[in-house]
């Protein structure tokens, strides 16, 4: 597995760190920032976070919806605090594939926290500070947590359906008009190119990238999105 798999929010996963001998504890927050990169919260206390500071070596284990089954081994970069939580940034080096044609992985561990929901944002928001796009934050803080866990549990369910966005589209018939995919991130240009290879094999499909460096690219970008919105309404 060269790349860690999207899973769904929410999921809980089991992480190991070093020392005279190996600890391993569930975690309730694990975000997928990168192909290589995993952003875990850990409370100030907790002695994973000890270790982690002495030794960055680190493994996390996944058993997620959508039959994900995977120990992601890497190391701990930096160490941010996020409200009452510290996210610890983890360097992946490697991925063991632990998926096997004998079982499938349908569901995992359900939970709730709403430190969750403000680690989200910060990684969301992407160090970008924008006023139209703390008005969007302030929305989403209102919802409460059996909201939030539904919208995770819909996520999973739309995925386990119908598989990934791009996979939905190549069971579609050519819709008319064609669609636009207005791409802001993740910045990774291997994603990028996935949604160019699928174009070429999809005449009625366009993406267009904007320069957008947050989850929210129709609030950060609004000038160029609107643009190139006009622009394929159009016919140009």
């Amino acid at each position: 597995m060269d790349a860690l798999p999207e899973w769904p929010e929410g999921t809980v996963a089991t992480l190991v760190t070093h020392g005279e001998a190996p600890h391993a504890i569930p975690v309730s927050l694990v975000v997928r920032a990168g192909p290589r990169e995993i952003v875990v919260g850990l409370a100030p206390r907790r002695e994973s976070l000890a270790r982690l500071r002495a030794d960055p070596r680190a493994a996390l284990t996944i058993l997620a919806a959508g039959d994900h089954a995977f120990t992601a081994h890497g190391r701990a970069t930096s160490f941010d605090e996020v409200g009452r939580v510290i996210a610890v940034r983890i360097a992946i080096d490697r991925i063991a594939d632990h998926n096997r044609p004998t079982y499938e992985i349908r569901d995992g561990v359900q939970w709730g926290w709403t430190d969750a929901r403000e680690m989200l944002f910060t990684i969301w928001q992407a160090g970008v500070e924008v006023p139209e796009i703390e008005a969007v934050i302030d929305v989403m803080r209102e919802q409460d947590g059996e909201m939030w866990m539904r919208s995770a549990r819909e996520i999973t369910a739309a995925y386990e359906r119908g598989g990934s966005p791009l996979q939905t589209y190549e069971r579609m018939e050519s819709p008319p008009g064609g669609v636009l995919h207005l791409y802001g991130q993740p910045q990774d240009p291997a994603f990028y190119k996935a949604q160019e290879e699928f174009a070429a094999r999809h005449p009625w499909f366009r993406v267009e990238r904007v320069p957008a460096q947050t989850h929210f690219s129709m609030v950060e970008t609004a000038k160029e999105a609107s643009a190139a919105i006009e622009a394929f309404v159009a016919g140009t």
